[in-house]
C-alpha cells in the first residue's frame, strides 16, 4: 500500500493505492469515515484488481474541502478516474458514498460498473433527499459528536492519545460499531487526525464538513436514488446486509431480478461487516469484476 496524492479544485485528496494486477477498481467510503474503511477488504480484491482507495473531500488526510455541497464529491471521482489514469474502472461503495459513484456514473461513461454495499442509494430520490437531509439535524450533529468525537482537537500528543484511547473505547460498546475490534477503531481515527507543526491536532470531519455534505445545490442537474441508478447503462452489484443500516432486501432483489445488468447479494451479517467479514464481503465484488471481464469484448 503506497500514499497518493491526486489535485483537485481547492487541494487534494488523498488515495491509498493497494497496487494488484487485473481491472482497475475505487473504493468509497461513506461520510464521517475515511479510506481505511476499505483496510480489511482491499487486499483481497488486490488478488484479483489493481485497488485504490480514497479519503474524501474535508476527511482523512485530503486537504480539499467541502464548498459546493453533496455532490461535489461525484465531481472528484471523475477526477480521480482521470488523475490516476484509471481505465474503465469498477466503482465499489459504502454507504453513503453510493450516492457519490452513482451520480459518478452518470457523468463518467468510462466507469464499467458499480458495486453498492449497504447504501442507502438504492432507495427512491425522495427517501435518500430525506436522509441526507436529516443529517444536517442539529440533534444527529450532536450525536456524532457525543459518540464518534468529529471534530475534535487538542494541543499535544499526550491529548491525542487520551481522545483516541476514550474515542476507540466509546466506540467497542456504542450499538452503532460495537462489533469493531479495538485496533481496527483505532487505525480509522488515526486515519482521520491531523497533526500540525505545533503538535495541535483536529480530528476530520468536523461537524461543519459532515453538515456541508448535507447540502444539495439547487443547480444540481440530478440527484442519486433508485430511479436515477436505473437510466444507467453499466453493470450494478447491489450488497444488503442483513444487519445492515440499508438493507431493503425485497425490494431490491425484485428490482434486480427485472434489470439484467444488476446483480443482487445478501449477506448474512451486520453492519460494521467491511471489519469484521472482509473476506465474505470481497468474495461477492470479484465475482463480479470476473463476470464483467468474461462480458467485456475481446480485441
Amino acid at each position: 500500500m503506497t500514499e497518493r496524492q491526486v489535485a483537485v479544485p481547492g487541494g487534494d485528496l488523498a488515495v491509498l493505492d493497494y497496487g494488484g494486477s487485473g481491472p482497475d477498481v475505487l473504493l468509497i467510503h461513506s461520510a464521517g469515515h475515511n479510506a481505511h474503511t476499505w483496510i480489511e477488504v482491499a487486499p483481497f480484491l488486490a488478488q484479483h484488481a489493481h485497488v485504490y482507495a480514497f479519503d474524501l473531500r474535508g476527511h482523512g488526510q485530503s486537504s480539499a474541502e467541502v464548498t459546493e455541497g453533496s455532490m461535489q464529491t461525484s465531481d472528484d471521482v471523475v477526477r480521480l478516474i482521470e488523475g490516476l489514469g484509471l481505465e474503465r474502472p469498477v466503482v465499489v461503495a459504502h454507504e453513503f458514498g453510493g450516492m457519490y459513484a452513482v451520480a459518478a456514473a452518470v457523468e463518467c461513461p468510462a466507469i464499467s460498473g458499480l458495486v453498492l454495499v449497504d447504501s442507502a442509494v438504492v432507495e427512491t430520490t425522495d427517501a435518500v433527499r430525506d436522509l441526507v437531509s436529516m443529517i444536517a439535524d442539529p440533534m444527529v450533529l450532536d450525536l456524532l459528536e457525543e459518540r464518534f468525537g468529529l471534530g475534535r482537537s487538542g494541543p499535544d500528543a499526550a491529548s491525542l492519545a487520551e481522545y483516541v484511547d476514550s474515542y476507540v473505547e466509546r466506540i467497542r460498546e456504542d450499538w452503532m460499531a460495537r462489533t469493531w475490534d479495538g485496533e481496527a477503531a483505532r487505525r480509522l481515527v488515526l486515519r482521520g487526525v491531523v497533526i500540525a507543526e505545533d503538535g495541535s491536532w483536529a480530528r476530520r470531519p468536523t461537524l461543519q464538513t459532515v453538515q456541508d455534505l448535507a447540502e444539495i445545490p439547487s443547480s444540481y442537474p440530478y440527484y442519486p436514488g433508485r430511479e436515477l441508478m436505473e437510466t444507467l447503462g453499466c453493470a450494478i452489484q447491489v450488497i444488503t446486509l442483513t444487519s445492515g443500516h440499508f438493507a431493503p432486501a425485497d425490494s431490491v432483489a425484485d428490482r434486480a431480478a427485472a434489470n439484467p445488468t444488476w446483480q443482487f447479494v445478501a449477506l448474512d451479517v451486520d453492519a460494521e461487516a467491511l471489519n469484521t467479514h472482509p473476506r465474505l464481503v470481497a468474495a461477492p465484488i470479484v465475482a463480479f469484476l470476473e463476470s464483467l471481464r468474461s462480458e467485456a469484448p475481446s480485441t
